[in-house]
């Protein structure tokens, strides 16, 4: 399953699938962008106001709440609606992770097991670089 988008870029186009496996089903939800969110940005959803940013860090005290994080499925400049994904097996070769001072440089592997460790049940990271066949 290859994103499916008005801003595609490189995702799907290049053969970058933002979903890595078919299961578990990809789930959106909306809220408003605090700031400017780029396309497939790890972002974080403050569960009150409804208000999205993107995540800065990882760990510490500043371990956003899970699972209050998704997957920008769009663009959004601060204070527009965004939709962002809560949902789904997520290929880390196609995520926006840019914000994350510690994942910046870091290889494929080791933005998944980051990703990973952050505990979601619901959002799985996934390493498949631009293989485009799916898994189940």
């Amino acid at each position: 399953m290859f994103a499916q988008s008005e801003q595609i870029k490189n995702v799907g186009a290049g053969n970058v699938p933002l979903f890595s496996k078919h299961v578990p089903l990809p789930v959106t939800h909306r809220g408003t962008a605090e700031s400017e969110i780029k396309q497939y940005q790890l972002v974080h959803v403050d569960a009150d106001s409804k208000k999205v940013a993107p995540v800065t860090v990882l760990g510490g005290t500043e371990l956003y709440p899970i699972p209050a994080f998704g997957i920008a499925a769009y663009p959004a400049k601060a204070n527009e609606t965004v939709t962002f994904y809560v949902h789904g097996s997520i290929n880390v070769d196609a995520i926006d992770v840019s914000a994350i001072a510690l994942l910046k440089t870091a290889d494929a592997k080791t933005k998944m097991a980051a990703l990973n460790a952050l505990g979601s049940q619901t959002l799985l990271f996934d390493v498949i670089g631009t293989d485009p066949i799916q898994r189940a």
